[in-house]
């Protein structure tokens, strides 16, 4: 039914004040909604229909305060704080990575080029987070098999080093966020939409059996797991909480168990690599061997030139190690705060977060990233079971660099407008957000358990 005179025009005076356009379309369905119910109160007074009308508009209050105060509260932020520890974490492998550049064959070369990467990095991490999170949600599919599209070409471009194809796992760290788009299209799917995603499962996971990577895997299916466990928890399925669960964690048990069978001796030689102390444990002494010799603060009491000598990847793969030796603990102790004043900030972020494909996709990163660090870090403690992908933001590699960038421009956008974008209402659903309403005669806009009195 079109809509009368007097109401188009007062939405588009609203609507003119409101400079973030793309909740225009939500924000007037609201508010039409209020009229509307407004209207029909005054209708049931005894009130004519024109005049019931005019009296529903006038009491919205005056266009141009009410358009006024939605434009504040629906502004896009940019969320500062975590610029802010992104910057400081690129800034601190950039002060590690100069140290241990001139240990590695052209090392400051290699430096200066990934100082280039890192401000494309950044560029592309602003780039991404101007654009809009949801498309996520509405064309999961189409995302997620063009992600793979893209890993399988990337087999074709990516040189091999001790036969793995090195640039693949960059790519897979990006999988977890487009999942997260296929676990909300399967919304209220019941067990077919908890299976279907399952089956989504399998891209990565044959990606990374494919590149082999480990350590992809891992941080992969922890990610994909943790982020639907949670959505069956919060009832996104609409099924029974144990009989999925059991769907989840029987398989993912199972696949877990075959992989330590496979793994055992090697197991065996991460807790005790003195048992082969010149072939599999031979690495893992080594870093024991820096790190016992590492002081609280300052340099360690190795012969100089000992641990650049010895230890490979001083400034890729274990990067912390050779900060443990050179700086001291204390090294340790700033990166490690570094990274929880991160994923601690974000997960309170995530957790304000309106719809649930934002909460779904910011989730999604967060545990991305945390896994990261989680599996660089034992690995740089001494505890070589996986070889360390990455650290995000800190440890060389453009590739990792550029993926991890990536992922934090999509939860920038996440946390630009998360906080008050909401998912579309279910059909035939008039009901009014509970973020404007009336109460007592006056227009009330509700935001982040604040109340702001548009209209006495």
């Amino acid at each position: 039914m079109a809509q009368p005179f007097k109401v188009r025009d007062y939405l588009e005076q609203v609507l003119q004040q409101v400079r973030y356009r793309k909740i225009h379309p939500e924000l007037a369905r609201e508010l039409e909604a209020h009229i509307e119910d407004q209207k029909e109160a005054y209708m049931a007074e005894g009130l004519d229909e024109e005049t019931a009308l005019s009296d529903a508009v006038r009491q919205m209050g005056d266009p141009v305060t009410v358009g006024t105060q939605l434009d504040r509260l629906y502004r896009p932020r940019l969320e500062g704080s975590m610029v802010v520890l992104v910057i400081l974490l690129l800034l601190s492998g950039m002060v590690l990575r100069l140290f241990t550049s001139p240990h590695v064959s052209d090392g400051l070369e290699y430096y200066y080029k990934q100082m280039a990467v890192t401000l494309l990095g950044v560029g592309l991490m602003f780039f991404i987070y101007t654009l809009d999170y949801s498309i996520l949600g509405r064309y999961p599919r189409r995302i997620f098999f063009a992600l793979g599209a893209v890993g399988v070409l990337v087999f074709l471009v990516s040189p091999l080093a001790n036969g793995q194809y090195c640039y693949v796992p960059h790519v897979l760290i990006l999988f977890p966020a487009a999942f997260a788009g296929i676990v909300y299209s399967m919304r209220g799917r019941g067990y077919g939409g908890l299976a279907v995603c399952g089956l989504y499962f399998l891209m990565p996971v044959i990606l990374a059996f494919m590149a082999p990577s480990l350590t992809a895997l891992l941080i992969v299916s922890f990610s994909c797991l943790i982020l639907l466990t949670a959505a069956v928890a919060q009832g996104h399925f609409n099924v029974r909480k144990p009989v999925a669960y059991l769907m989840m964690y029987l398989p993912a048990v199972m696949a877990f168990a075959l992989l330590l069978l496979l793994m055992r001796h090697r197991l065996a030689v991460a807790l005790s690599p003195e048992t082969d102390a010149l072939g599999m444990g031979y690495q893992e002494l080594l870093v024991r061997k820096v790190l016992s010799s590492a002081q609280w603060i300052g340099r360690g009491n190795l012969p100089p030139a000992t641990q650049h000598v010895e230890l490979p990847g001083i400034s890729n793969d274990f990067l912390i190690t050779y900060a443990i030796y050179r700086f001291g603990w204390i090294a340790l102790f700033v990166i490690v705060l570094l990274f929880a004043c991160f994923v601690g900030k974000a997960i309170i972020l995530c957790l304000k977060q309106k719809s649930v494909l934002a909460r779904l996709v910011s989730f999604s990163v967060v545990l991305t990233v945390a896994f990261q660090v989680v599996f660089y870090l034992v690995s740089n403690l001494g505890f070589t079971l996986f070889v360390p992908l990455t650290l995000p933001f800190v440890s060389e590699g453009n590739g990792a660099l550029l993926a991890n960038l990536c992922l934090m421009g999509i939860l920038l956008s996440v946390f630009r407008t998360g906080r008050f974008m909401r998912d579309p209402r279910p059909a035939g659903k008039t009901m009014a957000s509970p973020f404007i309403h009336f109460e007592d005669g006056r227009l009330i806009i509700d935001f982040r358990s604040r109340r702001t009195d548009l209209l006495s």
